[in-house]
């Protein structure tokens, strides 16, 4: 978005909408990584016993239901393992070379889904939760916000809402973020919400409170620190760590005007021009 500023306060104002693309998730060398003990099963375990298995370990180590310190590590094996032992052809290369992948030069790598991902497809979004986090249909993950969301927030930036399950306090602000979220895709700042027990994500952003709302802009994290979860509130926070003049070029002159719209032709991409007599574009056309 550019903004240019004349005399006669007339701003002009230019939108780019970039793509990135997503790595997996993470890889990571599992040399020592069995499957079988993670679940507790022999190797002649038959697909019943897996899938039990599974959901007793899964159901009893979710982060939101364990508050161990080592929940969420112990839930990603236990997914990972039930990822490996449910698909025969994954399962059939471990039994034979130790790894998931048809080259046993690969020994010991594999590439996991997200864990909740997983959980979400045997049990489904609400299987014993309450209005969660993992409900939602922006949930962030470590992946999106470690290579997206972050290196590309000079681009555009983020506002994310965090909490947990079961939480009677988070209700009433997860409501009021989830009601200003249209509003702020339609200005292109990106929304989302995670679980604050994902120990990757929170400890990435640096939270502390639960719940917790978090800006992401030029490649820096900000907290907002009200207690009070109002619109009013938000909106304020946003202004401030968004500045407008980071994010939208602003020109004083008439050269300045000329020289930008002779350079428009020399892009490919769609430019949207505002006019305004105010010094800077609202948070509508932002």
């Amino acid at each position: 978005m550019c903004s240019i500023h004349w005399k006669s306060h007339i701003y002009l104002s230019i939108i780019f909408i970039v793509f990135a693309i997503q790595p997996p998730l993470f890889n990571s060398n599992t040399n020592d990584f069995n499957p079988y003990d993670v679940l507790g099963l022999k190797k002649s375990a038959t697909d019943k016993e897996i899938r039990a298995a599974y959901k007793k370990l899964a159901k009893y180590w979710h982060p939101d239901k364990n508050s161990e310190a080592n929940a969420h590590d112990q839930f990603t094996k236990i997914n990972a393992a039930y990822e490996i032992l449910s698909d025969s052809e994954k399962k059939s290369n471990y039994d034979q070379y130790g790894t998931t992948s048809n080259d046993n030069s690969q020994r010991g790598s594999y590439g996991f889904r997200d864990p909740y991902d997983m959980f979400r497809s045997q049990f489904g979004n609400f299987y014993f939760f309450s209005d969660t986090p993992h409900g939602s249909k922006k949930t962030i993950n470590a992946r999106e916000l470690i290579n997206d969301i972050l290196p590309n927030s000079h681009i555009k930036p983020y506002i994310l809402f965090g909490s947990t399950n079961f939480c009677i306090r988070c209700q009433q602000p997860a409501s009021i973020f989830r009601s200003m979220q249209k509003q702020f895709d339609d200005v292109g700042i990106g929304t989302g919400e995670f679980n604050i027990r994902d120990r990757w994500v929170s400890n990435e952003l640096g939270i502390i409170d639960n719940p917790c709302l978090v800006g992401i802009s030029q490649n820096k994290v900000y907290h907002f620190d009200e207690n009070d979860y109002s619109e009013t509130h938000i909106k304020e926070f946003v202004r401030k760590i968004i500045p407008v003049n980071y994010y939208v070029r602003t020109l004083h002159t008439i050269d300045d005007i000329y020289n930008y719209i002779s350079t428009c032709n020399q892009t490919n991409k769609v430019h949207t021009i505002l006019l305004t007599r105010h010094k800077f574009p609202t948070l509508k056309y932002f």
